[in-house]
């Protein structure tokens, strides 16, 4: 009795769909502006649920004729920063020639940045990592993200850290 969502995200003029995956039920995170923080955290889902949205969401823009789907975004419920395990699994399987074989730029990492030592994991996973900043304002950040206990400067500096360390 517990739901996730998933979105397709045709593009026509792109010749492409893109499929937005969750990566918890729930979220901890209590964006102001986000349903899904209303809820709290339920669970993180385990990677075999999260490459399985990816296959149901290929069967699914295979029947009704959308664009190929060749993007993922874990852009929907929860934060991969908050469930690192299961999204490397998911994302090892995604680009792993033998499973998945998607391109890593491609896969694309989101993150509201629960701390600066997250991006350096997430940084380590084969995609595009994304951080969803809201605002650079720390206090405004503060309201939108009232869970936030890094300011946006030890954030940045910590995305920063990540980054470099990629090859």
């Amino acid at each position: 009795n517990q739901c996730i969502e998933s979105v397709l995200i045709p593009s026509s003029k792109y010749d492409r769909t893109t499929l937005c995956v969750s990566t918890q039920i729930g979220c901890d995170r209590g964006c102001a502006f986000c349903l899904t923080g209303k809820m709290g955290l339920v669970r993180n889902l385990t990677s075999s649920e999260i490459v399985a949205q990816v296959v149901l969401g290929k069967r699914i823009a295979l029947a009704r004729d959308m664009p190929p789907m060749t993007n993922i975004v874990f852009m929907g419920m929860g934060d991969a920063g908050r469930n690192t395990d299961a999204v490397g699994q998911a994302v090892d399987c995604l680009v792993d020639r033998q499973r998945m074989s998607m391109p890593q730029s491609k896969v694309t990492i989101s993150t509201v940045g629960p701390s600066p030592e997250a991006f350096s994991v997430l940084a380590a996973m084969p995609g595009t990592l994304a951080w969803s900043l809201h605002s650079a304002d720390n206090a405004v950040r503060k309201l939108l993200v009232p869970s936030t206990r890094h300011s946006t400067e030890e954030l940045r500096d910590g995305l920063m850290r990540a980054l470099r360390s990629r090859a």
